[in-house]
């Protein structure tokens, strides 16, 4: 048996790393493509539209939140312990039923309060098409991690990314058409996207409009709705401080906000990747005998690498705005370390979801969840009036910091997961170190510290980064060599 368990246990680091690397893809493609493109979003629009458009999508997450329950994540779960291809056709075919009837509905709702209230709302009708074309977009991307071609989630957000990018140079670069043409360009992509998923072998073909079922909806409903006000929660973690700062600053101080929270964002689309990974990972050797250690190891590793490349992220921040960002947005420099960290606590914690719904205890995720939200809320009821940003800032790291810890000690407690250590402390300190170089002003000491730091990581990294160079150069050779042998037998 012994011999066995290192073979099984590359298999299972194998497939978490293919897994990784495949939505990473995904995920570059469909948002890592949009910060590409800041320079020219920060150049042709205004602050105020920009803060107006960054309080839209900001919008737009929770609305997603609300009108899908969350039965995205309870189709995932459902599909993964369902092979019957009659069942499956029925578990798709009613929860894209109900979920477009809830868009519809709560696209026509929100814009009648608004008309109601005299609450001013531009380019509304744009919105709504971007809505009704990204749902059931995102739905059949999602269904793809298990039905059909899992390449085609790559291949959409390809396609959704390629598509918007040339709608906003257009839209925005030629015709200038500020914040309608930004939500433009986004509902081009979204229907590039969806087209492209009807065309491939994805969740789509699974539709059968006879096969809706209240029965079948019944269980996913009841898995998935006490994830709806966690998801909530976690919207408030992350965005009740826009509004806030938008009420008491006005639009301006929302964009500077926004733009610092941009590569803190790609730490959470990164993060995405790795969760999903994880996700297929957890579910799929929930079984094994050594579960807990392999849970244990991979935790390790994403701390202490995600905390090296954060430390690097803030060592470069001087560079990278001077090159990215429209000098009108140079102030916002100094709150990206502190987000960077926040936001990576929370994709910590966001780990820990996975370990909950293992255990199918997804009341939990919202029980904490709602406790850092109302401390998010608080905190920035309290600080934003006196100190805007700062006090946005302050109440997202407090929120995040709460949640990571609390469900750390849940899951040791509950099933023995813990973070090891020594991980934790090699990653701290060279965020400390990355965040520290950040703040020095004299040119040529701050390029020396940024060197060291750098060689530092990649020393320290090294037998990581050499067993990740080993297992890519193990799998070109097995791909050839498969290749080879297909072609002599074809011969």
């Amino acid at each position: 048996m012994s011999a066995v368990r290192p073979g099984i246990e590359h298999r299972r680091k194998a497939a978490l790393l293919r897994g990784v690397g495949l939505y990473a893809v995904g995920m570059l493609f469909s948002r890592f493509a949009g910060f590409l493109m800041l320079p020219f979003y920060t150049a042709v629009l205004s602050k105020e539209a920009y803060g107006y458009v960054d309080l839209v999508l900001t919008g737009s997450t929770l609305f997603g939140t609300l009108v899908t329950l969350r039965l995205f994540d309870a189709v995932y779960r459902s599909l993964f312990d369902e092979a019957d291809p009659e069942r499956r056709a029925a578990l798709i075919t009613s929860v894209l039923g109900l979920v477009t009837i809830n868009a519809v509905a709560g696209c026509a709702l929100v814009w009648g309060l608004l008309a109601l209230f005299e609450v001013p709302l531009s380019h509304p009708e744009l919105l709504v098409a971007w809505t009704l074309l990204r749902i059931p977009a995102e739905f059949f991307q999602q269904t793809t991690r298990v039905v059909g071609d899992r390449s085609a989630y790559a291949g959409s957000a390809i396609v959704n990314a390629v598509v918007m990018a040339v709608a906003s140079l257009l839209l925005l670069g030629v015709w200038k058409l500020e914040a309608a043409g930004y939500v433009g360009a986004m509902a081009a992509g979204a229907a590039a996207m969806l087209v492209y998923l009807l065309c491939k072998d994805t969740g789509a073909r699974f539709v059968k409009p006879r096969l809706f079922s209240l029965a079948v909806l019944k269980p996913m409903l009841a898995y998935a709705l006490p994830l709806v006000p966690a998801a909530v929660s976690w919207w408030v973690i992350r965005m009740i401080g826009r509004y806030t700062l938008g009420h008491t600053h006005g639009l301006q101080e929302v964009a500077d906000y926004a733009v610092s929270d941009k590569l803190p964002a790609v730490v959470y689309m990164l993060n995405i990747t790795f969760y999903m990974a994880w996700q297929d990972a957890v579910l799929r050797h929930a079984s094994d005998a050594d579960r807990v250690s392999f849970y244990r190891q991979a935790l390790g590793a994403y701390v202490r690498l995600g905390l090296v490349a954060l430390g690097l992220m803030a060592a470069f921040l001087r560079p990278f705005f001077a090159l990215m960002i429209d000098g009108g947005y140079a102030q916002a420099r100094v709150y990206v370390p502190p987000l960077l960290l926040s936001a990576f606590l929370l994709c910590i914690a966001g780990l820990y979801d996975v370990l909950y719904q293992l255990q199918r205890r997804t009341p939990a995720i919202f029980l904490t969840s709602l406790g850092s939200a109302l401390l998010a809320a608080a905190l920035s009821v309290m600080l934003v009036p006196a100190h805007g940003v700062w006090g946005t800032v302050v109440a997202t790291m407090a929120a995040g910091a709460s949640l990571a810890a609390v469900r750390a000690i849940d899951q040791y407690r509950g099933l023995g997961v813990s973070l090891p250590w020594r991980d934790v402390a090699v990653g701290a300190l060279f965020f400390a170190l990355g965040w520290g170089v950040n703040e020095i002003q004299e040119p040529l000491a701050y390029w020396a510290c940024a060197a060291a730091v750098t060689v530092a990581a990649l020393v320290s990294q090294r037998a990581l980064l050499t067993s990740a160079w080993t297992h890519w150069r193990a799998r070109k050779k097995s791909n050839k060599d498969q290749g080879g042998k297909t072609d002599g037998a074809s011969a």
